[in-house]
C-alpha cells in the first residue's frame, strides 16, 4: 500500500478517536451537570421512575390537578406517570423513584396542631419535611413556607434531592394553602416558556396579586426575621429592629442587626 495512503488512513482513524474522546468528556459533563437541577429541568426529569403522589383523602380538586400534571407529562415527553396516595408508597418506593408531591394545607391542623411539619393532606410531604429538618437541610426555606406562605389564594412548587434515595432521585412538591393557590403553582409550573427561563429551586406564588417569588428571596426573608428577632433581644436604645442584608456568602447570609452583625446559616437557619 503506498505510503501517503496508509499515513492518510493513520491520520483519519486518529482524528475519529480524539472527536470521540472530545464527544464523550461533554457527555460526561453533561452527565455531572444533570446531577444539579432547578425547575427549568421538569418535565424531563420527572418522564420515567416517577410516581405522582396524592394525599390518602385527597379532595377530587386535588385528583384533577394530579391528572392535570399528569397529562402534562404525556403530551411533553411521551411517558406516561402513576398516580398513587402517599400510604401505597413504600421504603422500595422511596429509595428507587423521582417523586412528584400534590397537596393543600390541612385547615384543621392548623388549628390544631402545634407541630408545623404536619399540616399537609398529604402525608408524604409531612415525611418531607420532617426528614430534611432532621437532617438539617434547607431549614430556612422548609421555616419559610410553613411560616411565610400560608394564606388566601397562596402556593408552592419546590424542588428537593430525595434524601431517601442511594439513586440520585429527586422530589417536586406542589402545594397549596388553598385551591386558588394549588391552581395558580400548577399553572406556572406548567408554563413551559416560564419555568424554561427560571434557574432557581423554589418558587413562591400569591394569586391573589399574581405575583412570584423565588425560593432565595424566600430564606433571605426568613434569615431578616431570625436576625430582627436576635437584635430585639440583644441591642437597646439603638432604634430600629429590622435586619439589613450586608452580604452572602456560599453557606450563610450576614445581617447587620442594628448594633452588630449575624451570620445565619443557610442549612439550618442557626445563628453561627
Amino acid at each position: 500500500m503506498d505510503k501517503k495512503v496508509c499515513l492518510g488512513i493513520i491520520t483519519l482513524i486518529g482524528i475519529i478517536l480524539i472527536c470521540g474522546c472530545i464527544q464523550k468528556n461533554v457527555q460526561s459533563e453533561r452527565v455531572q451537570l444533570s446531577n444539579e437541577l432547578n425547575l427549568s429541568d421538569f418535565p424531563e426529569t420527572f418522564s420515567k421512575n416517577t410516581y405522582l403522589v396524592v394525599g390518602d383523602e385527597a379532595s377530587q380538586h386535588e385528583t384533577n390537578i394530579a391528572e392535570k400534571v399528569l397529562s402534562y407529562i404525556e403530551k411533553n415527553t411521551g411517558q406516561k406517570l402513576e398516580i398513587k396516595e402517599s400510604s401505597a408508597i413504600n421504603k422500595k418506593d422511596r429509595n428507587e423513584y423521582n417523586f412528584i408531591l400534590i397537596g393543600q394545607t390541612d385547615q384543621t391542623a392548623i388549628y390544631h396542631s402545634s407541630d408545623h411539619n404536619e399540616m399537609m393532606d398529604n402525608k408524604m410531604i409531612n415525611d418531607l419535611y420532617k426528614t430534611y429538618n432532621t437532617k438539617s437541610v434547607r431549614t430556612l426555606e422548609i421555616k419559610g413556607l410553613n411560616s411565610y406562605w400560608q394564606g388566601t389564594k397562596k402556593g408552592y412548587i419546590s424542588l428537593f434531592k430525595n434524601l431517601w434515595s442511594n439513586n440520585n432521585k429527586y422530589i417536586l412538591v406542589i402545594g397549596g394553602f388553598d385551591e386558588k393557590g394549588l391552581d395558580f403553582a400548577v399553572n406556572v409550573l406548567l408554563n413551559h416558556t416560564y419555568i424554561k427561563s427560571v434557574d432557581d429551586i423554589g418558587l413562591i406564588v400569591n394569586a391573589n396579586g399574581e405575583s412570584i417569588q423565588s425560593s432565595s428571596y424566600l430564606a433571605k426573608r426568613v434569615a431578616s426575621s431570625t436576625a430582627s428577632g436576635y437584635g430585639a433581644g440583644v441591642c437597646s436604645g439603638h432604634g430600629d429592629r429590622s435586619a439589613k442584608l450586608l452580604s452572602e456568602t456560599e453557606d450563610s447570609y450576614i445581617y447587620d442587626y442594628g448594633c452588630g452583625t449575624i451570620d445565619i446559616n443557610k442549612n439550618t437557619g442557626e445563628i453561627k
